[in-house]
């Protein structure tokens, strides 16, 4: 039998590839440790006698917090790499013309009724098969004043740390190597981060259209857009449905449907004034072009990543042990009286 010969260069792309995957995913993994660390300020704010002033706190802190917290692991890496978020927020470097912002905004923002609708139906499965749901209620506060401001300033937050991370960093270096998992890790790791099944269409959907207008313009401030109406819509849908709710579930298939419609019609435009296939973006230096690897050594990389399997192991001990809780179902005892497990009521 023959050996197959690997040159030293193919070893050293090979190592290189491992580094590559594994330092984003391992990053992806530490949020779990950075978002309970930025999180400790609330503690101070949460046994406060006013609860106006309690909640005022609470809605400054928490997307603070969480945002924060994932952003920090990819700052790091960020700064190991010796690269800056000023070469992604250039904005000589990032013109977008304003259809293009349009259309993009229309696309994700449209998606978004479906997403929440197929997220709620998901969660409503598992629940009428026995299981209890722990998924924390948002906290709009009283009056149209607090609701505007809670939406405006959560969904910016978030849009402008999250898209640091996931879109600055994640997909910015994995576009150098191969566009597919550019397009697609960023979504992955964003779905995962809240560890909701409620909000993971919404999140992974949202994330892979916002990711294919990133990696069109690489302009962070069109991916950021995005995010934001994108988020902002999903709390106008959560409030609506919170004090609306006969009227949400009368209409909510319907105003889906035609959201999904114009999200198509949106996306079909974009793509026809831009063309649906990615490129690589243009290499500046040696290592940007030593990343460049082909279709199979990105799956390849991919699946040999003990990162991403390190993230979905914590995704799915988070789920199965701190979300997702199914007691035992009532059943009679021997003297004819029901007897249960008692569980723990949604947050």
């Amino acid at each position: 039998m023959y050996e197959k010969l690997v040159t030293f260069e193919e070893e050293k792309r090979k190592e290189h590839l491992y580094l590559l995957y594994n330092s984003v995913f391992v990053c992806a993994c530490l949020m779990c440790f950075f978002e309970p660390i930025f999180s400790v300020p609330m503690l101070l704010f949460k046994d406060m006698g006013n609860t106006s002033v309690n909640w005022f706190f609470a809605t400054l802190l928490k997307p603070l917090c969480v945002s924060a917290g994932a952003l920090c692991p990819f700052f790091i890496y960020n700064f190991r790499m010796q690269r800056s978020f000023k070469k992604s927020l250039a904005p000589q470097k990032n013109k977008v013309s304003i259809d293009y912002y349009i259309l993009g905004i229309v696309s994700v923002v449209s998606v978004v009724p479906i997403l929440v609708f197929l997220g709620d139906k998901f969660c409503e499965m598992l629940v009428a098969d026995g299981y209890v749901i722990h998924e924390a209620v948002i906290d709009f506060g009283q009056g149209i004043a607090a609701n505007v401001f809670y939406i405006i300033y959560t969904a910016a937050v978030s849009a402008f740390l999250l898209d640091l991370a996931f879109r600055g960093v994640v997909a910015e270096k994995l576009s150098h190597a191969h566009v597919v998992p550019a397009l697609f890790v960023p979504a992955l790791i964003a779905a995962v981060q809240p560890a909701s099944l409620f909000k993971f269409p919404f999140v992974f959907v949202s994330a892979v259209i916002i990711g294919w207008c990133y990696l069109k313009t690489h302009s962070l401030y069109l991916s950021m857009s995005m995010t934001f109406a994108a988020n902002v819509v999903f709390y106008i849908q959560i409030l609506f449905k919170q004090t609306n709710v006969e009227s949400y579930e009368a209409n909510i298939l319907l105003v889906s449907l035609v959201g999904l419609a114009i999200c198509v019609v949106s996306f079909v435009l974009l793509a026809a004034g831009k063309g649906l296939k990615l490129e690589r973006p243009v290499a500046e230096n040696y290592e940007e072009e030593y990343d460049l690897i082909n279709g199979k050594q990105a799956l390849v990389g991919f699946l040999k990543a003990f990162g991403l399997w390190t993230m979905i192991f914590i995704f799915l001990f988070k789920i199965f042990f701190t979300y997702l809780d199914k007691p035992m179902r009532v059943e009679d005892g021997d003297d004819g009286t029901e007897v249960s497990e008692s569980y723990s009521e949604n947050e």
